[in-house]
């Protein structure tokens, strides 16, 4: 994600860590940056800077934050983790995030930012040496007011997007070792550029009740594991596997080449194109 200059925005940031049985941080650190054109007061941007509430919930640690929407125009979204992480889309602030951990080998960062344009800049981060099933996952809700791009990261445990109502302008989704699944829903997705990886684990895409505007470009990767994609209809679709070892089963398209497309791939406004690359692990398309 690009980082914004400092002349160019005003930043909050916090960061924290809870020590077993508190109830408030055991330090937090906010910083102002000062910026040109702008008076924000302090307490404003603390408010909405993705401070820590009142934990839920002891040991393990239960932490929610929030991230206003007031003044986006726009938002990227980046989320990082070693454990589970679920996103979904809804009635929300700008992001909402709620992350359960062990103090004792996790810990959590949050950071904000908003341009003069209504871009904002939105990272969170859950990071530490629990592993799979260590009792770590991070929730996330994502405001359906404003276009995103998403970067969710998990590089030890499960993600799954549920993407319904939400405006997708771009999309990236990286598992290590664990299960990808993205469910566009009834999302609306224009011209974006989407890549979807797991290095051991297995990838499910559901697009077939989405709505798609421009050309869009899916690539996905998988080194060990089954890739499923169901894509809409009415809009003009190409796709292109690669497999090592496993089956490819393609319904609804016609092969053409390398490739296989659907009637409209020539002609729509609106478009997909596909790219699948697989090490080990079968393959299934069904197109409408």
């Amino acid at each position: 994600m690009e980082s914004l200059a400092p002349w160019e925005r005003i930043r909050a940031r916090a960061r924290f860590f809870l020590a077993p049985g508190a109830t408030q941080p055991a330090s937090m650190d906010i910083e102002q940056v000062a910026v040109k054109r702008f008076a924000v007061p302090l307490l404003t941007l603390a408010a909405g800077c993705g401070h820590l509430a009142e934990p839920i919930g002891r040991d393990p640690v239960d932490a929610q934050f929030v991230f206003p929407r007031e003044g986006a125009r726009s938002a990227d979204v980046q989320l990082l983790t070693n454990g589970d992480l679920s996103v979904r889309g809804g009635s929300c602030s700008l992001l909402q995030a709620r992350a359960r951990y062990d103090a004792k080998r996790a810990n959590a960062k949050t950071e904000y930012a908003l341009d003069e344009n209504g871009q904002a800049v939105v990272e969170v981060e859950l990071m530490g040496n629990s592993g799979r099933g260590g009792n770590m996952d991070l929730g996330v809700c994502l405001s359906t007011e404003l276009p995103i791009g998403l970067r969710a990261t998990s590089t030890l445990g499960d993600v799954g997007l549920d993407l319904s109502g939400v405006q997708i302008r771009g999309l990236g989704a990286t598992v290590g070792t664990g299960d990808l699944d993205v469910d566009f829903g009834d999302a609306s997705v224009a011209q974006a550029s989407i890549e979807l990886q797991a290095g051991t684990g297995g990838i499910d895409v559901d697009a077939k009740r989405s709505t798609w505007t421009g050309t869009n470009e899916i690539e996905i990767a998988a080194g060990t594991g089954d890739v499923t994609v169901y894509l809409p209809r009415g809009v003009g679709l190409r796709v292109e596997v690669q497999s090592g070892i496993g089956d490819v089963d393609v319904r609804g398209l016609e092969r053409d080449g390398d490739a296989y497309k659907n009637s409209l791939a020539a002609s729509s406004d609106n478009v997909i194109a596909v790219e699948i690359e697989v090490g080990t692990g079968d393959v299934t398309v069904i197109a409408g």
